[in-house]
């Protein structure tokens, strides 16, 4: 067994709680929950948008893949009061401690485009169906326009599996049919200002085809305390095995580094000082 699936075994004592929280129950029970509205302003969300795309373009300029696209480049929107109403939403906060345990951390962020130009697993390896190599793991995402066409699809109830190895991405790759036979396959699409939140231990896929490009925006939650155990491995790893990279937390992203569990006391604090005056 590795180091992560030891971290996600000690975090049951923490998920057989009982809680309220919709989003939870959801994640415990089919390792997703879709979001319909994150609750942002609609001109809000057009100016993420607006931001993301741009940083998209100067990302797709200088890539040498243009069928996906991906950018780190800071988000300002993100910054601002209505930015914070979605990386600070206190159900997805406290879902992500529940879920992950004390040491739950908003690890950071990205914007994530697939283009027309997709057609093939070999263009994006995340079209095949897989798990991230991770254990337990949380994204969430926000649809930064309506989004039908190639999205995620999870296998529900796959995200409890505990696997033997994760160390090589060929383990963690699954055929279409073996998953079509032992899953109930949903389709994570929606309207613009909704999303979804889901484990990346679950089986899930990005549809290659379609006649629309899709662009998101990803916040990613780890266990930080798992995080710094695979880093301390790492060092070792990489002296002899220079061209491998360890897939938690994502290399892609613009690092926030932040605890869960202090953003939800933060708001707490707040709430009960507007709560005084």
């Amino acid at each position: 067994m590795t180091r992560r699936a030891g971290h996600d075994h000690l975090r049951e004592d923490i998920t057989q709680a009982h809680s309220g929280n919709a989003l939870l129950q959801n994640l415990k029970s089919d390792g997703f929950a879709t979001i319909g509205d994150w609750g942002l302003s609609s001109s809000f969300v057009d100016a993420l948008a607006g931001e993301a795309f741009a940083k998209l373009d100067e990302a797709a300029r200088i890539s040498k893949n243009k069928a996906v696209v991906s950018t780190n480049a800071i988000l300002e929107t993100l910054e601002t009061d209505q930015g914070k109403l979605f990386w600070q939403n206190s159900s997805l906060l406290s879902a992500a401690v529940r879920y992950l345990g004390p040491d739950a951390e908003l690890a950071g962020y990205e914007a994530l485009r697939l283009t027309n130009e997709l057609n093939s697993v070999t263009q994006y390896r995340s079209g095949q169906w897989h798990h991230d190599r991770c254990g337990a793991r949380l994204k969430a995402f926000l649809f930064l326009h309506d989004t039908r066409s190639r999205p995620t699809q999870v296998a529900r109830g796959s995200h409890k599996t505990l696997y033997w190895s994760y160390h090589d991405m060929g383990e963690s790759r699954f055929s279409d049919d073996w998953v079509a036979r032992n899953y109930d396959i949903v389709s994570m699409g929606g309207p613009k200002g909704g999303g979804f939140v889901f484990d990346t231990n679950a089986l899930h896929r990005g549809v290659l085809k379609g006649d629309a490009p899709r662009s998101v925006l990803i916040l990613e939650f780890n266990d930080a305390a798992k995080d710094a155990d695979l880093a301390r491995a790492a060092a070792t790893f990489r002296s002899k095995h220079p061209t491998k990279a360890f897939p938690c937390p994502s290399g892609a992203q613009h690092v926030l580094g932040r605890s869960a569990r202090d953003l939800l006391m933060r708001q707490s604090t707040r709430r009960r000082r507007v709560a005084g005056d």
